[in-house]
């Protein structure tokens, strides 16, 4: 169903709902006030007679008399017995003869219908001859009055019908001049489909702030769908640069190996030590590129856990020196502490800056801990090579590398600390790197003071 039809039914039936119960309860309201106020007088007329009845001599003519002089233009007095036998009925008209209600000790109002005419009636118990008590019943026509609440229902069920024409007519009016808008930007949208383009859409001029907001979200997503495919696209062309070298030296080695390999063993082992190097640094690139899109991935659902820093950083500081065979220290003045991030991704950062400050420093990596402004910092101090001052603020772009003649010495691939950025905004840790050519390098680790639990 479209909007503009959900729109229109939805208000409309609102509206008629609304409308129905409304008239239904002024219909009610005004027929029982009305049906009320008859009661009343009825009931005003019976005390008069009641109040007379006392004062006569209570012989059958003097109450008759009474009865008579009370007597409606249109209506019905009986005087019903506890046998539920009349004593006495005058009436205006003769088929009124039928007007009696069984016999009552409370006083009683009714509204009834006898055939096509309607009464109201009122019952209360009186003293007539010889001290009996019998029941005054009076009776009015109200036939008039029942014409004008039959009136007053046609007159709602009218209007109730002609508002839901007038409300359905507005509807289609209002609904299409505010959908209209909507209609525009769909078909701005659906042109830059058809384009296969990230373009940008103006914003429609005298439309809501609602409708704006729908156009700079579209506007931010094509800009992000835009970026990421420039990402996406450097990616695969870095890649492609990345893989380009060995598969290149592969390639060589392989046909230098079938034309020499037979007669010159030397010859066939470089080719094969060539080929085997270059194998691993591809085995290597591909395990970094299946990295990044597993932890993408994972970081969808980032589940935090607590850990104990400390005893953590002693453990992986322990491992990566015996397998690099150098010396890692920890340094910390606090004595526990214990925090809640993602423990693997944590590893996995920590051993990243630890494992370039190994690779590019032949003494020690110094790793320190302390509190500053409830935060903890986190430092990782080698004294190697250092990075040059202009390479600083790229060398967390894939595939960047500061020396590529040194990068394959190492077996870097440039997407080691791309991952580590990664991995630190996911975990909303901050970095800071200080370095110096030929002073070494000072990776600074910033853990929030939400993310600390208990310190000492």
């Amino acid at each position: 169903m479209k909007l503009s039809t959900k729109i229109q039914l939805y208000t409309t039936v609102m509206i008629v709902l609304t409308l129905i119960v409304v008239n239904v309860f002024v219909y009610i309201t005004f027929k029982k006030n009305a049906i009320q106020n008859e009661v009343h007088q009825l009931e005003n007329r019976a005390i008069n007679i009641i109040k007379e009845l006392e004062k006569s001599n209570q012989t059958k003519q003097d109450n008759e008399k009474i009865i008579v002089n009370h007597l409606l233009s249109d209506g019905s007095v009986t005087i019903v017995n506890q046998n539920n036998k009349r004593k006495l009925q005058i009436m205006t008209k003769q088929h009124y003869r039928n007007l009696i209600e069984d016999y009552s000790d409370k006083q009683t109002d009714k509204y009834i219908t006898r055939g096509n005419h309607h009464f109201v009636m009122v019952s209360v118990p009186v003293l007539w001859e010889d001290k009996e008590t019998v029941n005054l019943q009076i009776y009015e026509n109200i036939d008039m009055k029942h014409e004008s609440f039959e009136n007053l229902k046609w007159i709602l069920i009218g209007s109730t019908i002609m508002v839901t024409i007038i409300t359905f007519i507005l509807n289609m009016i209002i609904t299409h001049s505010i959908l209209k808008p909507i209609h525009l930007l769909i078909n701005k949208m659906s042109n830059i489909h058809k384009t296969k383009g990230y373009t940008k859409i103006e914003s429609i001029e005298n439309t809501s702030k609602e409708l704006d907001d729908l156009t700079d979200t579209f506007n931010l997503m094509m800009k992000r769908l835009s970026e990421q495919e420039e990402k996406e696209q450097s990616f695969i062309a870095n890649a492609s640069h990345e893989l380009k070298t060995p598969i290149t030296v592969i390639k060589s080695y392989s046909e230098m190996l079938k034309r020499f390999g037979k007669s010159k063993p030397e010859v066939l082992d470089e080719g094969l030590d060539a080929i085997h190097e270059e194998a691993i640094r591809m085995s290597y690139l591909a395990n970094q590129m299946l990295q990044i899109t597993s932890f993408h991935k994972q970081t969808k659902h980032n589940e935090r856990e607590s850990f104990e820093l400390i005893q953590l950083l002693q453990s992986t500081a322990k491992k990566l020196s015996i397998t690099h065979g150098q010396k890692i220290e920890v340094q910390s003045k606090i004595k526990t502490l214990h925090i809640k991030l993602n423990q693997e991704q944590f590893v996995q950062l920590i051993t990243i800056f630890i494992d370039n400050a190994i690779k590019y420093s032949d003494k020690s990596v110094v790793i320190t801990l302390n509190q500053k402004h409830k935060n903890v910092m986190l430092q990782i101090e080698d004294k190697g090579i250092g990075i040059p001052a202009e390479s600083l603020d790229k060398i967390f772009n894939r595939f960047y590398r500061v020396d590529k003649a040194r990068t394959r010495k190492t077996g870097g691939s440039g997407l080691g600390l791309y991952i580590a950025k990664e991995i630190a905004q996911a975990n909303d840790i901050g970095i800071d790197v200080y370095s110096e050519l030929n002073y070494g390098t000072t990776v600074k680790l910033t853990i929030k003071e939400q993310y600390i639990e208990t310190f000492s």
